[in-house]
């Protein structure tokens, strides 16, 4: 959307004087409204919709409502891309840790065995994420595996 400096004109809105509603120093938004539409309404008579200052202004604006047209189009993609994959590759094993926060490890009673065992409930929308289970023999410890 392009800006024109047709689209800037007084802003005509009707105040009318009230008693205050408060009886402290403080401003109703009814009046606070009044005070803003008197304040714009001032700027637009000293600044001239035509004047140099405003026409730079409604340059500017069309300029950053252009460049933000191209970058939701992705014309600026090859800029960022490779800049966006390298902190993909950098903090990926931060991003799966993330997700790993959401796995629910449980006990679960095995009734062949009558035994305990250590269970990891995945939600079932993660099919793209795998554990396995590792044996240390040094320090006769399990180690849970993470595969993605």
């Amino acid at each position: 959307m392009r800006y024109t400096t047709s689209q800037i004109a007084p802003l005509y809105f009707y105040c009318q004087k009230i008693l205050p509603a408060v009886y402290d120093d403080s401003l109703s938004y009814y009046e606070q409204l009044c005070k803003l539409t008197d304040k714009v309404n001032e700027i637009i008579e000293i600044y001239d919709p035509e004047s140099e200052i405003i026409q730079q202004i409604v340059e500017r604006l069309n300029q950053q409502g252009e460049l933000l047209d191209n970058i939701a189009a992705g014309k600026y993609a090859e800029l960022y891309i490779d800049q966006l994959g390298a902190y993909i590759d950098a903090n990926l094993i931060h991003f799966v840790e993330r997700l790993a926060f959401y796995i629910f490890p449980t006990l679960v009673y095995d009734e062949d065995d009558k035994a305990w065992r250590y269970a990891v409930k995945i939600p079932q929308s993660w099919k793209w994420l795998h554990y396995s289970f590792i044996w240390d023999k040094v320090k006769h410890v399990w180690y849970i595996g993470l595969e993605y």
